[in-house]
């Protein structure tokens, strides 16, 4: 080494290598260096620290960049500054673990990219999606993508709903939405045996799996779908069943229409007064009831033989209430006889049937929940689940009996009318039976009506011609109102 320059002295700078040859940096004093086979330089290990000094930790080469630590170094000399003991000396040596994996990715130096860069945009846009991946077809994705968006409930609450078997804390359209894309094992597997290999699955396929996830789904989703939609079955066919014993009971027993009857039976006796076959009649079949209102007067009127009817039953028995609002039509409503002329008793027979099938499923769900369901997810389905099919048998079977109890009321009311079967027709059916009274009411609620407006119309008009009819007092001779008038006449 070249001697050391004298005091005060500069130490000029090293002149510059020759062209093509490697400068080496050198160190700061006291840290040797070494070349390797390939001539790089590397840093040999510290030597072993004096006594008293600070051992810097050592610490492993990152695999990747992080991000910096932006902190001010402190120089520490072995014997302290100006005698003072630093902690920095007392802080013990470090070892960090061998794997820093995982922080390395905790504080992976993020990568910035210039303004503008759109091929590392698409870059990025490319690899993301390369790693969404899905197993379902286009179609059943989709569909099940348009189920995600219209459901306003989060899995929680669906998860609860189906747990805790309670049709309150979802409504009926969602259950059916669940039940028309309700996963289905192949396509559980597939998505299974995909998210460990192929990346992150699709949205749709992660709702699927989510789904399946739930212990008995398909069994505790069809249970809870019969029970949201049970009581409306019920009530529907109980409506239905109902409807005909009221209207049934009216014609059987309302007083109104047979004073209807026999207005018509006398009114036809009287038209047919002399003729052998006509005439003298004890009653006559319903079909004449439809045909009344085509049945005119010859002049220019043209009144119906209903209009009569319907002023002759006011004038008889009605004739308090004529005209005003507490005035009752006497047969039962023509929007009531039509919809029951649409009812079939096979049909109602057929959607008890339903809902007994539907019952005897669910109960066989309930089984097999009981037999296979986890300790933790067996209770409150159990208890709420006996309770509401013992409940189900129930009304099955009270709806039986009401069925039952309303052919044998309408077979009565046939024979009670004389109604026959319509010509290729086997037995009188609802439609036949019902439609008959349905236009009779309606025909004639039509000329009731309109007798009920005369009378309200005649009545009003006779009190007005009674108040003009009122006599006013005479003047009195010699009094005031006298005076004043001979006073005006001069």
């Amino acid at each position: 080494p070249p001697p050391p320059p004298p005091p005060g002295e500069l130490i000029p700078p090293p002149p510059p290598p020759p062209p093509g040859e490697v400068v080496v940096v050198p160190p700061p004093p006291g840290v040797p260096i070494s070349l390797s086979s390939s001539g790089a330089s590397v840093s040999p290990p510290p030597p072993p620290p004096p006594p008293g000094a600070v051992s810097p930790s050592v610490t492993q080469k990152p695999k990747q960049p992080l991000r910096p630590l932006f902190w001010k170094k402190v120089g520490i000399h072995p014997a302290g500054i100006a005698g003072k003991s630093l902690v920095w000396r007392d802080v013990p040596v470090v070892s960090l673990p061998e794997d820093m994996t995982q922080f390395e990715e905790l504080f992976a130096r993020k990568q910035s990219s210039a303004a503008g860069s759109h091929d590392s945009v698409a870059q990025s846009m490319t690899t993301k999606a390369a790693k969404v991946v899905t197993v379902l077809d286009e179609k059943r994705l989709r569909s099940v993508a348009v189920v995600m968006r219209t459901i306003s409930y989060s899995m929680e609450t669906i998860t609860q709903a189906l747990y805790d078997m309670d049709a309150s804390l979802v409504d009926m359209e969602t259950l059916q939405q669940l039940h028309n894309v309700q996963p289905e094992q192949p396509e559980v597997e597939l998505i299974i045996a995909h998210m460990s290999s192929a990346g992150d699955l699709d949205k749709p396929d992660m709702f699927l799996y989510q789904l399946s996830r739930i212990e008995h789904f398909s069994e505790r989703l069809n249970c809870l779908l019969f029970q949201s939609t049970f009581q409306e079955l019920h009530s529907e066919v109980g409506n239905k069943l109902t409807t005909l014993d009221t209207l049934l009971t009216s014609l059987l027993t309302g007083e109104g229409v047979v004073k209807v009857l026999g207005l018509i039976l006398a009114l036809g006796n009287y038209m047919n007064h002399g003729n052998f076959t006509r005439g003298n009649a004890g009653g006559f079949e319903l079909d004449l009831l439809g045909k009344l209102v085509d049945v005119r007067s010859n002049d220019k009127k043209k009144t119906s033989l209903l209009s009569v009817v319907a002023k002759m039953y006011i004038d008889q028995f009605d004739p308090a209430a004529a005209g005003s609002v507490g005035a009752v039509f006497p047969l039962p409503e023509p929007a009531d006889l039509m919809i029951a002329s649409h009812f079939k008793f096979d049909d109602i027979s057929a959607d008890i049937s339903t809902l007994d099938n539907k019952m005897k499923d669910c109960e066989k769900d309930v089984e097999k929940m009981l037999d296979e369901s986890s300790s933790e997810h067996l209770q409150p389905m159990k208890e709420k689940m006996e309770q509401f099919i013992s409940g189900v048998q129930q009304f099955i079977r009270a709806l039986n009996t009401k069925l039952a109890f309303t052919q044998e009321h309408f077979n009565k009311a046939v024979q009670y009318y004389s109604v026959t079967p319509k010509p290729g027709e086997d037995y009188v059916t609802l439609s036949h039976f019902f439609g008959i009274w349905s236009k009779f009411s309606h025909d004639l609620k039509k000329e009731w009506q309109q007798q009920q407006k005369l009378v309200a119309k005649q009545r009003a008009s006779s009190m007005r011609h009674d108040k003009s009819m009122v006599l006013k007092k005479p003047v009195a001779a010699g009094g005031l109102k006298q005076k004043l008038k001979n006073l005006s006449r001069r």
